[in-house]
């Protein structure tokens, strides 16, 4: 039965199926529910379906730098010599969400503010993870490719926003007192930064978005660092906050990140945060 439906039947059975998850999704984890509908589940009912499938799952894909050399296998990129099938995968492909992933930190450390070492850490494994992807999608064959769509995030899974189980953000927000546990404030002025530049222009993506709301806070001469080597952007959706001012050095700090948008805009050398 399975094979004897076209492809317009298909798409609107599947559209119900998304409708549904997303539904239940969103009453189950709140708004901060970040998951990707499992299109792969349907994958291995007939070839019709596999085809089908692919061709909503390779739209959007969502990364972390360990799953670029996945990416890139199934993609045919850096090494990986090209196929057809990969081919067709690349000429699929919309979007790309690329999370960059921070380390971990245990329940009392949950407590603390992060310190100097913690944002030097965290920028250089931003960093590392951002000059991955651009390593990447430098070899991306742009003749035959559509433009992308980039989106770019950072997050520990240890942040009281990483949990897609809104129960389990409840109970340690209730539980905050007991632990000692400051949430969000351990990494409020907790800015991430490129420690070193990017010097391939990347032509394939005509949108960047930074996603800073329930993910970590990217210094704004980073951001523009990044869009300065897109070349052929058409737009761009930055998320950039001030620190929260509750003292000198916070404003010290605000001063310095809004100095450093400043030079870099006007193209000057610009120092680190």
């Amino acid at each position: 039965m399975a094979l004897s439906l076209p492809p317009e039947i298909l798409d609107q059975i599947f559209s119900y199926l998304t409708s549904e998850w997303q539904e239940e999704s969103q009453a189950l984890a709140g708004l901060f529910n970040v998951q990707q509908f499992n299109w792969h589940v349907y994958a291995s009912v007939c070839k019709q379906w596999q085809a089908f499938v692919e061709r909503k799952n390779f739209t959007d894909i969502h990364l972390t730098p360990a799953r670029l050399p996945e990416f890139c296998r199934i993609f045919g990129l850096s090494s990986h010599e090209p196929s057809s099938l990969s081919k067709y995968r690349r000429r699929l492909l919309k979007s790309l969400t690329f999370k960059v992933v921070l380390p971990e930190y245990d329940v009392e450390t949950r407590a603390r503010v992060e310190n100097k070492t913690d944002r030097n850490q965290n920028s250089q494994i931003f960093t590392d993870g951002v000059k991955a992807l651009w390593e990447v999608l430098s070899t991306w064959p742009e003749s035959s490719q559509r433009p992308l769509s980039l989106r770019l995030c950072a997050q520990s899974p240890s942040d009281h926003l990483a949990r897609h189980d809104s129960d389990a953000m409840l109970t340690r927000f209730q539980k905050r007192f007991e632990t000692g546990d400051i949430l969000g404030d351990r990494y409020e002025n907790s800015f991430l930064e490129l420690k070193e530049d990017l010097e391939r222009p990347i032509k394939i993506i005509d949108e960047f978005i930074t996603e800073t709301i329930i993910y970590r806070q990217i210094t704004p001469v980073a951001a523009l660092h990044i869009i300065s080597r897109l070349p052929r952007l058409k737009t761009v959706n930055l998320q950039i906050n001030d620190p929260e001012l509750n003292g000198d050095k916070e404003e010290k700090f605000r001063d310095r990140l809004r100095q450093g948008l400043s030079l870099k805009t006007l193209g000057c050398p610009t120092q680190s945060t």
